[in-house]
């Protein structure tokens, strides 16, 4: 009896998929319409796409396609407590235990009680597997004066059928996404200076929706106009290490507020290609390319293709959408892998659209997906969320959550791709038409399509365009840090600096401490009784510091421009005024910052000018 290759769907798996398809195009159009981005709009763009990367994964065996598998119940608590910095809660170790209690201390009702559900659950699967005894949760948490026995239960809630099915919509529903006269906007929403989770919660009680959306536009106003916004990138790697715990508690507590189950899926293993550029693992590509150019953050490959593509697509109709030359691109992927690293491209013989399959094809053929295994299931589970605002929210904390090389890849590729839905008269490629071709690129690994009837869930297919749809109109904002989580980072860098470095850190650390007290000593002295002013420091130039009296209006870029103006230093070169110690690591500060107010944040921190990124 001949039997199927397990390389291409099964003859009954492709008539579920016509029939779906068919079934789905229509109420996929209206239930994605209020995602903005399929109206008037013809939908079998994105099939055909699909159809594109089928064809183009014709040969690929199952296990060369590194399937992306749920983790169980055991692996995912372990992984989340060892992520948020919170396994040592339930090691039974009182090493480290500081550090885990100081990062407690900073998080709402919200995230406290995800940690502590998160935890029962933990206690749970171990004693279910009998394994070793875990901490009870009674000696981390505080039970209120007034609660009873059962408020440490380690039964884990459910969440009620009625509030998932509230929350959870069937496909091809039409969404709300209206704001409410007393909701901050969307773009605004980001820069709550509560958290996003707590807001939620909130929000379920209505008697209290107007008095708090009152609040949290006051809250705004002195966030936006003041503190101003931290962008992805400006803050160093031991406070982002932080950031990412805190997103990754918050994120957690969100989707539960929401009544969405937050699991993490599992990389599967892909065999390893014979290959120098397509099929290889973004690290790796790096881990070459950064032995060119120490600076490097996109694959040196991938940086001159999206160059090439904003030179050559811009004018170019249907980008994206028209598939190159089959046998050209081809071609071109082999010659990639023989001449890019030796001699080189002629990238000027490259057509655009050529280009563009090139682009997808390099997309679609790495090992795992650019949104990672560990977070795509995420991804897509969005769209169950009815709030356009909170699905925004949701989105900005996962993207936060990505490794920093995947994230400044999806940037890369977006602003790319804004670029020519700004040149639509053109590409004839507007917002819709570009997430409609490209979702499938981002949303669909290649196991999806080799084996549809196991994870190609054709119902969310409109959920991937508009969240497609949301990274490119709103990137800007998605690549910002919430000014919650901002917050709770320096109440962290605080508690962590109040406990007693003697101990952890030896004589030696405790002797250099205290010489730099001293030799602070004088600038102290200077600004002692004079309110609000500081001194800015820029050790590598000539012009080492300079006295400045804040007052209300002064902006970041103010500061620097008074220090250059009297320099001898280049000032067509980009400065930049860090933040640096008190409550928080290293932090390179937006021109349009209050400095006033950053002050006020942080009096204890150097004020030093460094070159521009």
């Amino acid at each position: 009896m001949a039997t199927s290759s397990p390389s291409s769907p099964l003859p009954e798996d492709d008539a579920v998929i016509r029939e779906s398809r068919m079934s789905t195009q229509e109420s996929g159009l209206k239930h994605a319409t209020s995602h903005g981005s399929l109206d008037e709009l013809n939908v079998n763009e994105f099939w055909n796409e699909v159809d594109a990367i089928t064809e183009s994964c014709q040969g690929i065996a199952v296990e060369d396609a590194g399937i992306i598998c749920p983790a169980d119940d055991e692996e995912e608590q372990e992984r989340w407590l060892e992520e948020t910095g919170l396994s040592i809660l339930v090691s039974g170790s009182e090493e480290g235990l500081g550090d885990a209690k100081a990062l407690l201390s900073t998080l709402s009702h919200a995230q406290t009680d995800t940690v502590r559900r998160r935890i029962n659950t933990y206690h749970q699967t171990m004693r279910k597997k009998n394994k070793h005894h875990v901490r009870d949760v009674r000696d981390i948490f505080d039970a209120p004066e007034d609660a009873g026995s059962d408020y440490f239960g380690t039964e884990v809630q459910p969440i009620s059928e009625d509030h998932k099915n509230e929350q959870e919509p069937q496909p091809g529903e039409m969404r709300d996404v209206g704001v409410s006269l007393h909701v901050p906007s969307i773009e605004d929403s980001l820069c709550l200076d509560v958290p996003f989770s707590e807001d939620a919660a909130n929000r379920k009680h209505k008697e209290n929706d107007q008095l708090h959306s009152l609040l949290a536009n006051k809250r705004l106003a002195r966030r936006r106009g003041m503190l101003g916004r931290t962008r992805l990138g400006l803050l160093s790697a031991q406070d982002m290490k932080k950031v990412h715990r805190l997103i990754l508690i918050e994120l957690t507590a969100f989707l539960d507020s929401l009544g969405i189950e937050f699991v993490s899926g599992k990389p599967g293993r892909a065999r390893q290609r014979d290959s120098r550029i397509f099929g290889v693992p973004l690290t790796t590509l790096l881990e070459h390319d950064q032995k060119i150019s120490q600076k490097v953050k996109i694959p040196l490959f991938l940086q001159d293709l999206l160059t090439h593509l904003e030179v050559t697509s811009l004018d170019t109709e249907g980008i994206f959408r028209i598939s190159g030359s089959t046998s050209r691109v081809k071609s071109l992927r082999q010659e990639v892998e023989t001449r890019f690293y030796d001699s080189g491209l002629d990238w000027d013989g490259i057509q655009a659209h050529d280009a563009a399959s090139l682009l997808k094809l390099f997309l679609r053929e790495l090992p795992h997906p650019l949104l990672t295994a560990e977070y795509l299931h995420t991804f897509t589970s969005l769209e169950y969320i009815k709030c356009q605002r909170q699905r925004l929210q949701a989105l900005n904390l996962l993207i936060i959550l990505l490794p920093e090389a995947n994230r400044d890849i999806l940037k890369a590729l977006l602003e790319l791709l804004a670029k020519v839905v700004e040149h639509e008269d053109q590409t004839r490629m507007g917002l819709g038409n570009v997430a409609l071709v490209m979702a499938p690129n981002l949303f669909m690994p290649q196991s999806s399509v080799i084996l549809p009837r196991k994870t190609c869930d054709l119902h969310t297919v409109p959920g991937c365009v508009g969240l497609m749809h949301l990274l490119l109109k709103h990137q800007e904002m998605l690549w910002m840090v919430p000014g919650f989580i901002l917050r709770q980072l320096r109440e962290l860098n605080d508690m962590t600096n109040k406990r007693p470095h003697l101990k952890e850190r030896g004589m030696r650390m405790f002797l250099k401490l205290a010489r730099l007290d001293k030799e602070k000593k004088g600038d102290k002295k200077e600004t002692e009784g004079l309110p609000y002013l500081i001194r800015v420091h820029a050790p590598k130039f000539n012009k080492v510091s300079m006295m400045i009296q804040l007052d209300d209006c002064l902006l970041v870029g103010d500061v620097i421009t008074r220090f250059l103006q009297d320099s001898d230093l280049n000032q067509k070169r980009l400065y930049c005024l860090h933040e640096v110690g008190g409550n928080i690591g290293d932090q390179c500060l937006h021109k349009q910052m209050n400095m006033k107010a950053i002050y006020e944040e942080n009096p204890n921190a150097e004020w030093i000018i460094k070159p521009g990124h």
